[in-house]
């Protein structure tokens, strides 16, 4: 009797799950395409979010990051994560700052020679990209990693 109480709620819990504010961030394999992302996050019907995103590249470390955004009806502001100042533009050069730029850094990359990305199961945020266009030559690799995203009112 007592584990068929864990068990319903267990299954209470889990209905009570809201994939808009906490995100996957253990890929299980559903959403394994870009279209299949971009349709993800169109459904989620998120526009306001913040996140945490890290530069992969030979580059200083200015340059890497982890730097704080936030995006507010498409609208992104950028703040160091270590002391919360804003950042210059230059050091954002190329770097994805919004679902959409997101996206589009993944696509721009994907015919490369070597190219990985992961996408959050719940929303389609692409969580990771990590490319690298000729293999044989020395740092032209480029990745990002994307962590703490949370949904926002």
């Amino acid at each position: 009797m007592r584990w068929i109480a864990i068990a319903l709620v267990t299954l209470a819990l889990a209905a009570c799950a809201n994939p808009k504010t906490t995100p996957s961030t253990t890929p299980v394999g559903a959403i394994d395409t870009l279209d299949e992302a971009r349709a993800a996050w169109a459904s989620s019907g998120i526009n306001n979010y913040d996140f945490t995103i890290t530069r992969q590249c030979f580059c200083m470390e200015e340059y890497a990051g982890p730097f704080a955004v936030r995006v507010r009806d498409g609208v992104s502001t950028v703040t160091r994560s270590s002391d919360g100042n804003e950042v210059d533009p230059l050091i954002l050069n190329l770097l994805p700052l919004s679902a959409e730029e997101l996206f589009r850094f993944a696509e721009e990359r994907q015919d490369q020679a070597s190219f990985r990305v992961t996408y959050d199961q719940a929303t389609g945020l692409p969580l990771s990209v990590w490319s690298d266009p000729i293999p044989e030559a020395a740092d032209d690799e480029l990745g990002i990693m994307v962590s703490g995203f949370t949904a926002a009112p």
